[in-house]
């Protein structure tokens, strides 16, 4: 028999399983515009390779699975549902990727509740069935110790509580701090229905003007010139600064790739290389840009793909393009409904007597937070995760994570996305909205806050109706 390839972390390539279709040849290259993939040698001998025969660990693969989403035979596969059971057993459900703000559509495989695999969802009206190595493996590779129960502390000590006193405990001292002296930290991770009640109940009722997010944001592109991914396939010269789209948004990286195999200029306002310099007419930095904006200049229809660490200098410069589309990749997940909300305002940390944290899934900058909040300071954390943040936390309320909520996201472009539950939320943990939604009674402001109005805001009339979808 021929040699199994289980060099990748998540997936492997059996060459005899293989029929030598070359759809993954063809995927690696025109979808994911990557061209890792080919045929080496010659007759019976003809297999599949990535790059000069390199294993694919060692090869330029990026690990997007895109070609296991089109082996019709099973020589591609991942590590993590193979031999999990039939197909006929399982149940697919379609939502969305919530590892960055581009919005991929996911087909959830689900099998005795339990997400047997990702794959991309190939009707998706943002990237049309692309996913990353985030979106599809790394989704589901998150082992950190879940929070499942509520808890508060006393004494010094936390202990196991359950949600009507933890809830009350957490009204009590939120209605008691004056608005001057409360804050509120969201990761962008939370849903639109979240980041409704948020602002609603803190900002509009309480009146709280400290509401901040973890993650920086980008400046919002000029309202007639605003595009979407869409645009890259039209374009005949990109124009990416102030981020690295391969590395933060990788279906994102693969567009432009796409892109530029059909012939568009491709030019990067850097200070240090990125993934895209490999494919790039050229590279420059900041204070040597012009090149890059004559060539943008002469082009029929440039488009400029920007991140959050665009120079100012920079971006005034490309906004005089007269004939410029402009994509802002947000950092983050739901930054820009965020945005829409006002909820990023900075928090003096030291002037606080209660902060809400919701953490969520969050990993990268609990600790510092936790670092910066005084000792006097009231915490209560809605979190998924034990973190710095939830040790510290006076009170820490569980919180569902992705696949265990229903709700709503608005992507980078401003298109709202309704994404489904997989399964249900494990112990006692609660989605995101559902918490604050009990949070706002306990705080008396029930009667104001209203179920349509996030409807009419996220447009979804799912929201508060019995519709988990792992009840199927």
């Amino acid at each position: 028999g021929f040699a199994v390839d289980a060099s990748p972390e998540d997936f492997l390539l059996d060459h005899n399983r293989c029929v030598l279709c070359r759809r993954c040849v063809r995927a690696c290259s025109e979808l994911a515009a990557n061209h890792t993939l080919d045929l080496r040698q010659r007759g019976a001998l003809t297999m599949v390779t990535a790059d000069m025969n390199a294993s694919l660990a060692q090869s330029s693969c990026i690990d997007c699975g895109i070609c296991l989403d089109v082996c019709p035979t099973g020589a591609l596969v991942d590590k993590r549902s193979a031999f999990a059971g039939r197909e006929s057993d399982s149940v697919h459900i379609k939502s969305v990727c919530s590892q960055c703000s581009l919005g991929c559509g996911i087909d959830m495989v689900i099998r005795t509740n339990e997400i047997l695999r990702i794959r991309g969802s190939w009707d998706g009206s943002v990237t049309g069935g692309l996913l990353c190595k985030k979106g599809r493996f790394q989704s589901l590779s998150d082992h950190r110790s879940r929070i499942l129960t509520p808890l508060k502390r006393l004494n010094g000590e936390r202990y196991p509580a359950d949600w009507k006193d933890a809830l009350q405990l957490a009204a009590e001292r939120i209605g008691a701090a004056p608005a001057g002296h409360l804050g509120v930290l969201t990761t962008t991770g939370a849903t639109n229905e979240a980041l409704y009640l948020l602002q609603e109940v803190f900002g509009r009722q309480l009146n709280v003007k400290h509401m901040d997010l973890f993650n920086n944001i980008a400046p919002a592109p000029p309202a007639s010139a605003t595009a979407s991914l869409a645009d890259l396939a039209k374009s005949d010269c990109i124009l990416v600064t102030g981020t690295d789209p391969s590395a933060t948004h990788p279906v994102a990286g693969m567009l432009i790739r796409r892109a530029v195999d059909r012939g568009a200029q491709l030019f990067l306002i850097e200070e240090d290389a990125s993934e895209l310099a490999w494919v790039a007419d050229g590279s420059f930095k900041t204070d040597e840009s012009q090149p890059a904006l004559r060539a943008a200049r002469q082009a029929s229809y440039p488009v400029v793909v920007y991140g959050e660490t665009i120079s100012k200098k920079v971006f005034t410069s490309l906004k005089s393009l007269k004939k410029a589309a402009f994509v802002a990749l947000q950092p983050g997940i739901n930054t820009q409904a965020a945005i829409s909300h006002g909820l990023n305002r900075k928090i003096p940390f030291a002037d606080l007597e209660v902060l809400y944290v919701i953490a969520g899934e969050q990993n990268e900058g609990l600790a510092e937070v936790a670092a910066n909040i005084p000792a006097e300071t009231f915490v209560v954390a809605q979190a998924c995760y034990v973190s710095a943040l939830t040790e510290r936390a006076n009170v820490v309320l569980p919180m569902a994570t992705w696949p265990e909520r229903s709700g709503s996201l608005t992507n980078t472009a401003g298109l709202v996305q309704k994404v489904n539950a997989a399964r249900p939320p494990q112990g006692e943990a609660k989605a995101d909205w559902e918490i604050l939604q009990l949070l706002a009674e306990k705080l008396g402001a029930q009667s104001q806050v209203s179920i349509d109005g996030m409807a009419s805001f996220t447009e979804s009339t799912f929201l508060g109706k019995e519709n988990p979808s792992w009840q199927r």
